[in-house]
């Protein structure tokens, strides 16, 4: 069994039913999973992290308090006291990288997609006046390794008329709205206005 899937299972089971009153408190976090390709759901996303947070500190607390009762400058109550300190700052450390880390892995992204957009731009621009249908251009587009992020958004787009059956602009708007590139986006609308 995938060690991952298992995990996000377990924190499912233990943590969903405890997280449930407090969702509304990380609504600003679903564009972010979104954008970052982070394909969980902001439940199992909190769930997950409650999970790795309870973790660490049920882990962390009786470790360190365990190292520093060995030292002799430290009595029983002062390492406990301690470790209760350092493990709370830890896990307070562990909550802040799961709050950032689909915001940073988004401008990650959008990054990777402009660097490869002025590519794409001439590239899609080019073969436009050749009569290719849209969505072919994209199919094509994702076949360009060397520009991977632009090739990802690209796969996607030509996946979403090809295997779910939207028409080329409902997956174009479905991209728009899901990708972190503002320069992509307007892109992308552009494109919708152009075919329509």
């Amino acid at each position: 069994m995938d060690l991952r899937k298992w995990y996000k299972r377990k924190s499912m089971e233990i943590f969903s039913d405890m997280v449930d009153p407090y969702l509304h408190y990380f609504e600003d976090l679903k564009p972010d999973l979104i954008e970052a390709e982070i394909k969980l759901s902001l439940k199992e996303y909190i769930s997950l992290a409650v999970m790795t947070i309870a973790l660490v500190f049920c882990i962390e607390t009786p470790l360190i308090a365990l190292i520093v009762g060995f030292m002799p400058e430290f009595t029983i109550p002062m390492a406990v006291l301690f470790s209760l300190m350092v493990s709370l700052g830890f896990s307070g450390g562990i909550a802040f990288f799961f709050y950032i880390h689909p915001s940073l892995r988004a401008n990650s992204r959008a990054e990777s997609i402009d660097h490869g957009l002025p590519f794409a731009a001439t590239y899609l621009s080019t073969i436009s006046g050749s009569g290719l249908h849209p969505a072919e251009m994209f199919k094509v587009l994702s076949e360009f390794e060397d520009y991977e992020t632009i090739a990802e958004e690209a796969k996607k787009i030509s996946a979403n008329v090809e295997l779910f059956g939207m028409t080329i602009t409902e997956a174009l708007a479905k991209s728009a709205k899901e990708t972190p590139s503002k320069r992509f986006k307007e892109l992308l609308w552009g494109m919708i206005t152009a075919i329509r």
